[in-house]
């Protein structure tokens, strides 16, 4: 009954925006009832709003009760972690014996593995001596 709360507050925000319209027109000059239009445009635009999420509370209501003679759809169990079984891989990847290619192919010398320090003057980070 949410939406029905919405819907009060959407009547009640266009009595107050037609009572402070109706209190601006007692002004005399333009210059004294802009303020009030403005402040009834601002109540009639909350009005709006108000009734919005009302229709759209009782849409879902509707919505909601009417679903409820019908049969539950039949949705997939989920399976608790601790009864998933995660295969055993440890035979596909050694990480020691890559680990030990990779220094075995790594050399000391940088000019070697294809970067010139001498012809790097400028670069990020701490300067080069």
């Amino acid at each position: 009954m949410n939406y029905m709360a919405w819907v009060i507050g959407g009547f009640a925000l266009l009595y107050f925006a037609r009572a402070v319209e109706a209190f601006g027109d007692l002004g005399a000059t333009p210059a004294e009832r802009l303020p009030f239009y403005f402040a009834a445009l601002a109540m009639l635009g909350g009005g709006l709003f108000c009734f919005f999420k009302g229709w759209r509370g009782a849409i879902a209501a509707i919505k909601d009760g009417l679903g409820k003679g019908r049969k539950p759809q039949t949705q997939e169990k989920k399976v608790p972690a601790s009864r998933i079984v995660i295969p055993d891989t440890s035979d596909e990847f050694d990480a020691d014996a890559a680990l030990s290619r990779y220094m075995a192919k790594r050399t000391a010398d940088p000019t070697v593995s294809g970067t010139d320090p001498a012809s790097n003057k400028r670069s990020f980070g701490r300067k080069q001596s």
